[in-house]
């Protein structure tokens, strides 16, 4: 019997440490091979129990979400691709939502 060595990729591995910064609204995670080329995600928003609000596809592991209601919970599922293929299972956060608008008072 002989014996062979098969290179083979497995896809993606799914990102890590995806976190709600509620100071500017923004959701960032950390890739699961840094500094590859050809990465991009797919997220999908939706508040809880509910049907998808958002979706899109970005390329870097940072994703502003602007216009959040406060109080509300929501749900953010992220995908890693890598050279075409799909990460078969999300990435999951669930996080409140909060007022991000900046007010400046300016008194006379």
């Amino acid at each position: 019997m002989s014996v062979r060595t098969i290179t083979a990729q497995t896809g993606p591995g799914g990102v890590s440490e995806l976190k709600f910064r509620a100071s500017d609204s923004t959701v960032v995670w950390t890739p699961s091979l840094p500094n590859q080329q050809g990465v991009a995600y797919i997220y999908e928003l939706s508040m809880e129990n509910s049907s998808v609000i958002g979706s899109s596809r970005v390329f870097n592991n940072k994703l502003p979400l602007l216009g959040l209601e406060e109080g509300k919970s929501y749900i953010l599922d992220i995908w890693e691709e890598c050279n075409g293929l799909w990460e078969s299972e999300p990435s999951r956060l669930g996080f409140e939502g909060v007022n991000s608008t900046f007010e400046i008072d300016v008194r006379p």
